[in-house]
């Protein structure tokens, strides 16, 4: 766990957890490239670019709270 209450994670399972916990999906034709879109009913889309590394708990909580929009409390449940 980080100094900032989020844990770090294996970009695999961060993805994981955002699409089973807020429904994200991968954007079928994402275009070109390696990044890729993720898009919810719920939430707005964000551009998936961890590929294959450990994602910091920093990146982790700046993704939940800052592009996603959710408080602090629900960001820690989705990562529970």
């Amino acid at each position: 766990m980080g100094g900032n209450g989020f844990p770090s994670m294996p970009s695999s399972e961060f993805k994981r957890l955002l699409c089973m916990k807020l429904g994200y999906r991968e954007l079928g034709d994402s275009g070109k490239g390696s990044h890729c879109w993720l898009v919810s009913d719920a939430h707005p889309r964000i551009r998936w670019a961890f590929h294959r590394r450990e994602v910091s708990s920093i990146e982790v909580r700046k993704l939940l709270v800052n592009q996603i929009g959710l408080t602090l409390e629900e960001a820690r449940r989705v990562v529970e």
